[in-house]
């Protein structure tokens, strides 16, 4: 589930994370992103857990190729559904202070 996701990109396994993508999500992105920015898991945790949705929320923090921190978490909304029995992350939303906003093509696994 999501945690697999928390763990690959902890591990830098950027296949392993892309995999956890739906397939609708990896036809967005064509490939995987480039290893310009690492991403470190602050938290993750799985909440409104059903048999065919669940939502989750990370906090990450970026560092940049030369190894640049604002050391600021960002929060996000990751919401998961099964595809071919799998679960998969199906949309990502960035929250903010007023609400939570898609940005599914924009988050770098």
């Amino acid at each position: 589930m999501l945690t697999t996701f928390c763990d690959a990109i902890g591990r830098q396994d950027l296949n392993t994370a892309w995999d956890q993508y739906a397939k609708t999500l990896q036809k967005e992105r064509a490939v995987p992103p480039p290893f310009l920015v690492r991403i470190t898991i602050v938290h993750c945790r799985a909440e409104q857990v059903s048999d065919s949705s669940a939502t989750g929320y990370l906090l990450l923090k970026t560092i940049g190729p030369n190894g640049y921190s604002d050391d600021y978490e960002r929060a996000f909304q990751f919401t998961l559904g099964v595809e071919n029995g799998a679960w998969k992350i199906t949309q990502i939303a960035r929250c903010l202070s007023d609400g939570c906003l898609p940005d599914t093509t924009h988050i770098v696994p």
